[in-house]
Formats: structure tokens, C-alpha cells, sequence
């Protein structure tokens, strides 16, 4: 009887999973780093800019002074009204990222873009926006929203807010 044939088949065995063995651990262990593609960045920069604007539309707590509604019904010719609405964005993005803060609005006319910020973007911007629906009586005295008309009856104004976001 010859038990070389066994001890071959078990002796193969054992090497197979020794091999998995290494090449479990081995694959475990190594830190793949991939490089960041633009598409990516735009990914998430578009979603920073969805999520900010959701999060700070929020008109059943209209009494912060840093939701879009508030600082909108607050702007005049002073942008003091905007400074904390401008502060709680900064403290929701990322310090590589920069941002714009528009809004357009219809004047009887023409479309007009209000700028709340200055800041100057780079070439890769990308650029979220959503609708807001405020009645005109909310607004304050001087508000450039609203348009003077013979009527004082109010109205509803349809503004909408652009995000830009761009990284540094």
C-alpha cells in the first residue's frame, strides 16, 4: 500500500490555503488611493450645495435669522440682514470651499440678479439653485424684490437662489 498519493492531495491542500491565507491578508491590508477625478469633486460639491440650501430652507423656523426666508424678507440696502444666513454656510462647508450666494428675481420688466456674495470662482464652478415663494407683504421697506405698485395688495414674489460652489 502506498500512501504517497494522500499525503501528495494534502500537501496541496494545505498550500492552496496557506496561498488564500497570504492573499486574504495581503489584500486586507494594502491602501488603495485612487486619484480624485473632477467628476467626483462635481459630485460632491453639487451635493454640499443641495444639502445647504435644503437645510436652510426652512420657513416653519423663519424666526432664525439664518434661514433663506428670513434673510431674504430682510434684505434693503444694507446686507446686514444676510450676515448670519452668510456665516451659517461657511460653517457647513468644507475649508476648501468657496462659495456664491445669488438671487434672480422678476422686476415687471426684466430678470435681475441681486448678489448677496463677491467672492471671484475659479473655472470649475458648480452651480445649484432652488424656488422660493415669499408673499410680498413679508418683505421689508426697500426690499429690491418687491415692486412698487399703485395697489398695496399683496402678492407672491418667486425668487430663485443660486449656489455657486468651487474648491480652493
Amino acid at each position: 500500500m502506498n500512501d504517497k498519493g494522500q499525503t501528495f492531495t494534502l500537501e496541496s491542500i494545505v498550500a492552496s490555503l496557506l496561498l488564500l491565507v497570504v492573499a486574504y491578508f495581503l489584500f486586507r491590508s494594502t491602501l488603495l488611493i485612487a486619484p480624485q477625478s473632477a467628476q467626483i469633486t462635481d459630485v460632491q460639491l453639487s451635493q454640499y450645495g443641495k444639502d445647504i440650501l435644503r437645510l436652510f430652507d426652512n420657513p416653519k423656523q423663519s424666526l432664525l435669522n439664518d434661514t433663506l426666508e428670513y434673510a431674504l424678507e430682510h434684505i434693503n440696502s444694507s446686507n446686514s440682514s444676510t450676515l448670519s444666513l452668510i456665516n451659517s454656510i461657511k460653517k457647513c462647508l468644507p475649508k476648501d470651499v468657496m462659495f456664491n450666494l445669488d438671487v434672480y428675481y422678476y422686476n415687471n420688466t426684466s430678470i435681475l440678479d441681486y448678489k448677496i456674495t463677491h467672492n471671484i470662482p475659479t473655472s470649475n464652478t458648480i452651480t445649484v439653485s432652488r424656488y422660493l415663494v415669499i408673499d410680498s407683504s413679508n418683505f421689508v421697506n426697500n426690499s429690491p424684490f418687491v415692486t412698487k405698485t399703485a395697489e398695496s395688495s399683496s402678492y407672491p414674489v418667486v425668487l430663485e437662489v443660486r449656489l455657486t460652489l468651487w474648491r480652493v
